[in-house]
């Protein structure tokens, strides 16, 4: 018999409760936990609360963005970034790395857009060594 996997159980979390009404959900939540008992994969359930989180906000349109930068980033660049990544249905993330001399790294599920100080030096040194 196959194995379920991280993905599936989540999949099939998100479905069962998708349109569950709020009292329902304790006794989903009992029964799935006794889904996951019954197939030795109690010890996975951090691993699949996850994986529900990221399949849920990906079948409800919600992005997550981190931005990582030297220092706070205002709240009006902040929205500048919201839009430019979906607007309403993106969750930004700040933080601040202390590495990071200036500029700022946006990192998404698909991308990496690094406009840091140190990168924009990498390249402009590449450009001149040529």
């Amino acid at each position: 018999m196959k194995k379920n996997t991280i993905r599936q159980y989540a999949q099939s979390l998100y479905q069962i409760t998708r349109n569950a009404a709020p009292k329902q959900l304790p006794e989903i939540t009992k029964q799935f936990l006794f889904l996951l008992t019954r197939h030795h994969q109690l010890n996975k359930i951090d691993f699949i609360i996850k994986e529900f989180d990221q399949y849920a906000k990906e079948q409800e349109g919600i992005q997550e963005i981190t931005i990582e930068s030297a220092s706070t980033i205002n709240s009006e660049n902040l929205q500048n970034i919201k839009k430019i990544f979906g607007g309403e249905n993106t969750i930004v993330h700040s933080t601040i790395k202390q590495n990071i001399i200036g500029g700022m790294r946006l990192i998404s599920k698909n991308l990496i857009f690094d406009a840091t100080l140190k990168k924009q030096l990498q390249k402009l040194k590449e450009h001149l060594s040529r």
